[in-house]
């Protein structure tokens, strides 16, 4: 097999640059109790009740803030934490739970917060055998906490960090790459959640 020069630079750039990046989990003291999380995998801890599934209604809050400053512009923060916050509703709307506006009784509460960010490096996605080895996508990192709305009890608990999505071939931002993240967490939400409702695991 014939190599060009040209492919042998691509692959000598590629093995330098990297894969996507994935902030590292890590507790920020964002979530009351995180004793009872159990790390599924190097990018996710999670905590579910067993009584979570006999609840339907859920209030989501806004999001918070807890990302290093300078990492994303005050913009780009605000519409991060908003896109959060719909990525969210969209998950449980889509596992067949009711959005609420007030507390009550049979009511669940979601906190959530954005922990960290991965920048992203527009350059290193030009050329689409470095998109393919995910070199210069950014992603994020969060930390959600269901409890009931009126007693605080923890119904559920999550700690989580993605990357972007590495072939979208319009996604040459950090943002991007952190919606990409929570586009990632929301799908993942709405199947976890139609899991405990109906109790039939979704290999």
């Amino acid at each position: 097999m014939h190599f060009t020069l040209a492919a042998l630079v691509l692959m000598l750039v590629v093995s330098s640059v990297g894969c996507a990046s994935k902030p590292p989990l890590q507790e920020t003291g964002f979530i009351s109790d995180y004793s009872r999380l159990v790390t599924v995998n190097d990018h996710t801890a999670r905590y579910v009740s067993p009584d979570a599934k006999a609840y339907s209604m859920v209030i989501v809050d806004p999001v918070e803030s807890r990302i290093r400053a300078g990492t994303l512009s005050d913009t780009a923060r605000a519409e991060a934490m908003r896109y959060m916050r719909d990525a969210c509703e969209r998950a449980y709307t889509s596992a067949g739970f009711t959005i609420v506006d007030e507390a009550d009784i049979g009511v669940a509460r979601v906190r959530l917060a954005l922990t960290e960010v991965a920048k992203s490096t527009w350059w290193k996605k030009i050329h689409p055998g470095m998109r393919v080895s995910g070199a210069g996508t950014g992603g994020a990192a969060m930390e959600a906490e269901v409890i009931d709305s009126i007693t605080g009890e923890q119904l559920g608990a999550v700690v989580q960090s993605a990357s972007g999505n590495q072939f979208n071939l319009t996604a040459f931002s950090t943002l991007a790459d952190v919606k990409s993240a929570m586009d990632k967490w929301a799908q993942l939400a709405a199947i976890r959640l139609r899991e405990m409702k109906t109790g039939v695991t979704v290999p």
